[in-house]
């Protein structure tokens, strides 16, 4: 009874699955089948998938030497054994704790290692993004520096492969920080997103520039730079309504891309774009000269640093 309750409960399960097996080999004996055909008979079903959906099951629980590919079915020892320890008890409880496995090895999780935070993350949390090989070196010297006549903590040094395995364990978004800043940051961040569902056709067009990653001869004097495109997109169907092609980011160029928007699709209850200089001026903003007042368009900018509230993602 004591050995029962020491059992955890992945271990119980493990003992439940073995002795529905054992069970199973002892249904097929009773309708004239040797223990060997009917271990055999449950081995190949198995492995083959074919067993009823409980006894599938069960094969797949009683495993307990899973591997990095997840094995299918039993081994043919392995029921022969189930079988053996199933009968030399004869109460249930005594089956269970019988057929239970070892206790199973905990992981280790990266929170538990606090040399790990306190002695290698310094070194990689840098903004110079060093590797975790440059990092680990870096850690490695002070390290045996500082332990230098103490040979017990030399033998301790953890290996590179257990910190690179710790390292790939955390979270993106915490192995980041103080290796980016500011809006690169904030991109690994969770975020929500935004609804445009609720949000009527026309309701609100998006507005940004990108230059585009190409170099082309200018046509004025030659020399091969990098041309600017604005686009305007609808939030809702995320259909672009209007477009330019420019030299670079005016605003100029932003002003032809809403004319074609407008000239071809109407006008939007809102304007959404960035606090970039061509986006945001007197052309499209003065009070009573501007585009957007004297269209009756409401214009709407981002929180500077925060480049992922425009578009189908945003942070709020």
């Amino acid at each position: 009874m004591s050995k029962v309750q020491a059992l955890n409960d992945q271990q119980k399960q493990i003992a439940d699955a073995r002795m529905m097996l054992a069970q199973e080999v002892v249904r097929l004996q009773q309708g004239c089948m040797t223990r060997i055909a009917a271990v055999i008979f449950i081995v190949d079903e198995s492995k083959a998938g074919t067993l009823p959906e409980a006894l599938q099951h069960a094969a797949t629980r009683a495993n307990t030497k899973k591997g990095r590919t997840p094995r299918q079915g039993v081994s043919k020892s392995s029921p022969q054994e189930w079988v053996s320890l199933y009968f030399s008890a004869e109460r249930p409880q005594e089956r269970l704790a019988i057929l239970a496995p070892e206790k199973l090895k905990k992981q280790q999780r990266p929170e538990d290692m606090t040399w790990f935070y306190a002695l290698f993350w310094p070194y990689y949390a840098r903004p110079c993004g060093l590797t975790v090989l440059e990092a680990y070196r870096a850690f490695q010297a002070d390290w045996q520096s500082k332990y230098h006549d103490q040979p017990v903590m030399l033998a301790a040094l953890p290996t590179y492969d257990k910190v690179n395995r710790m390292v790939k364990r955390v979270a993106p978004n915490r192995r980041v920080k103080g290796r980016v800043t500011g809006s690169a940051l904030k991109a690994y961040q969770v975020y929500q997103q935004r609804d445009w569902a609720r949000i009527a056709v026309n309701g609100c067009w998006i507005a940004d520039g990108k230059s585009l990653n190409m170099k082309v001869a200018h046509p004025i004097h030659g020399l091969f730079f990098t041309p600017e495109l604005t686009s305007v997109l609808d939030g809702r169907t995320r259909y672009l309504v209007g477009w330019s092609l420019s030299l670079a980011e005016n605003t100029i160029a932003v002003a032809d891309g809403w004319r074609y928007a407008i000239q071809h699709h109407g006008k939007p209850l809102f304007a959404y774009s960035d606090n970039g200089g061509g986006e945001t001026n007197k052309m499209l903003d003065a009070d009573i000269t501007g585009i957007f007042p004297r269209l009756g368009i409401e214009h709407i900018t981002a929180i500077p640093g925060n480049p992922r509230r425009r578009g189908a993602l945003s942070s709020g």
